[in-house]
């Protein structure tokens, strides 16, 4: 059957991607027996969310987020348990045979940096491994951090590992805001994303946020590659009318320092779309065009309030 035009586009895209950075297929480089995608056997899931720039290390719920994700069998690693949490998902959520394994809650290192020097979690999970057949990891990021882990695991075990998500480089490019709006211009037309310039430096996002100011209500900064609005900075274009641009320029860097920002370039200069009647955050798979049809996972509603656009 013919391929239409779009999955040319979108064929071709990914070829030039591949070619530019071969290091997107960098998830074949973690031994004999790290496989990608879903196979045989429990899960690990691991809801780190402290490798994603400005989120601090923290021993929150939000750990837990991942386990609503679990199965009978599966195993969850927090960087610290609150067992009166687990009660409440076992009692209300009905999330039982599921086994929590928690890390160093006094260590800011990431959770899966931690595990590949817990020997006792190291083994546990080849044993579930050989037990069952395999293991699969499935974490809210998909660092190199992740891949070495399936590494050793695996190698451990002598049983394939799979990882359920995409290579290092392809999570931190997808989590760059600059960088995907891009991608989705590129494959989707030019009207894909409302303006979005990179800056890069003070006085280039200070005349960015002047030239944008003047024909938009709003102007949004942010940090990338953050999430969860972190590194937002939303102003009104009213507010910043009458001062200068030096004057903008310091008011910029405070803002941004004061999000934890390691004056690290470029940072985002945009808008938001005006009269928007809800912010959808849709989850996808997207096979190649010869595997079938996008499958949709989820989509949800984004709720955000304040300056910051913080999500409630």
């Amino acid at each position: 059957m013919p391929r239409t035009f779009q999955e040319k586009i979108r064929s071709a895209t990914a070829q030039a991607l591949l070619t530019a950075e071969p290091a997107f297929l960098s998830s074949r480089e973690f031994g004999p027996f790290v496989r990608q995608g879903v196979g045989r056997g429990p899960s690990l899931l691991i809801g780190d969310q402290s490798e994603i720039s400005l989120l601090r290390a923290s021993g929150s719920q939000l750990d837990y987020r991942m386990s609503l994700l679990a199965h009978p069998g599966d195993y969850v690693l927090v960087r610290q348990r609150t067992p009166a949490f687990e009660e409440y998902l076992a009692d209300y959520l009905n999330l039982v045979d599921v086994t929590f394994l928690q890390a160093d809650r006094t260590d800011l290192a990431p959770v899966a940096a931690q595990a590949l020097q817990l020997d006792s979690l190291i083994n546990s999970c080849a044993d579930a491994a050989r037990e069952f057949g395999g293991l699969t990891l499935k974490p809210y990021l998909t660092s190199g951090h992740i891949w070495r882990l399936a590494k050793k695991i695996s190698e451990t075990a002598i049983r394939d590992v799979h990882v359920c998500g995409p290579s290092p480089r392809i999570m931190r490019r997808a989590n760059d805001k600059l960088w995907f709006s891009d991608l989705a211009r590129q494959i989707i037309g030019t009207s894909a994303t409302p303006p979005t310039r990179a800056a890069y430096g003070p006085a280039a996002t200070a005349g960015l946020v002047r030239q944008i100011s003047r024909t938009a209500k709003q102007v949004i900064i942010k940090v990338p590659d953050s999430a969860g609005s972190a590194g937002n900075i939303r102003l009104a274009s009213d507010d910043i009318a009458d001062i200068s641009v030096t004057e903008l320029r310091r008011f910029l860097l405070s803002r941004l320092r004061r999000t934890g920002w390691q004056d690290r370039y470029p940072v985002l200069v945009g808008v938001w779309d005006q009269n928007v009647l809800c912010s959808p955050s849709v989850q996808l798979w997207l096979p190649h065009p010869q595997d079938g049809r996008p499958r949709v996972d989820g989509i949800f509603e984004q709720r955000v309030k304040g300056d910051e656009g913080a999500f409630v």
